[in-house]
């Protein structure tokens, strides 16, 4: 495009018309009207996955939690015969601030790249000099700007916020400094991967000790690689003044293979999380069961209920439904029409937990201490 057009394509969108650049006249209201529906459609099924997509992992997350937390008690979760429902109830109490990690840093990376990376991108790219004006560059002159109204008991902290943001606005990414970051980026994936690999295959001499930070590495591997891939091959123009050997363009299978071993890498995070704070959580409430809710069972007749501080009493009162009274239990969870409750003394590996079905025959008294 010559000079001239150029400006007068800009003089065209100064003044509110919209020139096409492929010839095409603009869609009539009718078109939009038309099209509004699709993309209503569309946005609500983007929506619907991904409340799917969040519901499927809290669900694996109470069920590992779960799992995890009552096997510490020698429960398997098939007793309990919980619902979908109970297991994503029972995950979001503790996957809440986890999740809210992840969306933050979702929000920094996001934010860095939108601000950061393609700015950089794009005016290394570009043929044209950068235009500094008022509009684009944000700047503003201060002869003509109105005098700040802010009360003067907040001018250091404003100032200095002011200071750090236009700190961060004049200083701008090169072609250099573009490719040495994007060079870092798959520095530390290749090293994460082969920490990561080397814990696979060394599960017990090296993985033992990594801990979470196994498929941590290894989805952090995969995310660096996929969005330094992402960039190469967006803007190859960027790279092309060095020789690299990684020149090759991706192909759709590695794309694949990464987001793979990013969602197996993810989920095999959930189950080691959730593994870690259902088996913590259990053993600070075996370390504080007589400490718990005391229970009262009263039955019609008498039951096997046997353990560490358990008392039974035969109630000789007439006409009364309840002749048993059994003391020194602790609820543990009620699930369907069962209950799950510990002697008050119940120690790991020497008691066991009784299961009562509750139906008429019985009646539960509960104090609170």
């Amino acid at each position: 495009m010559r000079r001239g057009d150029q400006l007068g394509v800009t003089r065209g969108v100064l003044a509110g018309n919209v020139v096409p650049s492929d010839g095409v006249a603009p869609s009539t209201p009718e078109q939009r009207t038309v099209t509004e529906p699709n993309n209503v459609l569309t946005i609500i099924g983007a929506i619907a996955s991904q409340v799917v997509l969040i519901t499927a992992v809290f669900y694996y997350f109470g069920w590992v939690f779960n799992q995890s937390y009552f096997n510490y008690f020698g429960i398997h979760n098939s007793l309990l015969e919980y619902g979908t429902a109970d297991y994503v109830l029972r995950s979001i109490d503790v996957t809440f601030r986890p999740f809210l990690y992840v969306v933050c840093a979702a929000l920094v990376s996001f934010a860095f790249h939108r601000l950061m990376m393609v700015p950089a991108l794009i005016r290394t790219t570009s043929d044209l000099p950068l235009v500094q004006n008022t509009a684009i560059s944000g700047t503003v002159d201060p002869a003509t700007s109105p005098r700040s109204t802010r009360p003067a008991g907040l001018g250091r902290a404003v100032g200095s916020v002011v200071g750090w943001a236009r700190a961060l606005g004049h200083w701008r990414l090169g072609p250099s400094g573009v490719r040495r970051l994007i060079g870092l980026f798959q520095a530390v994936a290749l090293v994460l991967a082969g920490a990561a690999f080397a814990g696979l295959i060394f599960p017990k001499q090296f993985g033992a000790s990594l801990g979470l930070f196994l498929p941590l590495s290894l989805m952090l591997s995969a995310s660096l690689l996929g969005y330094t891939a992402y960039v190469r091959s967006m803007y190859p123009d960027v790279f092309a003044a060095v020789n690299l050997p990684w020149r090759i363009t991706p192909s759709r299978t590695y794309y694949l293979i990464l987001l793979a071993l990013g969602l197996m890498a993810g989920l095999w995070v959930v189950g080691v999380y959730g593994h870690y704070v259902g088996t913590r959580i259990a053993t600070n409430i075996a370390a504080q069961i007589p400490n718990r809710s005391g229970v009262v069972v009263y039955s019609t007749e008498r039951i096997a209920l046997n353990g560490p501080g358990i008392d039974v009493r035969e109630i000789a009162l007439p006409d009364t439904k309840y002749q048993y009274q059994y003391t020194g239990l602790r609820l543990l969870v009620r699930a369907q029409d069962k209950l799950l409750l510990l002697p008050a003394n119940w120690q790991r590996g020497r008691d066991r937990v009784l299961v009562l079905q509750d139906d008429d025959s019985i009646r539960i008294d509960i104090a609170a201490r």
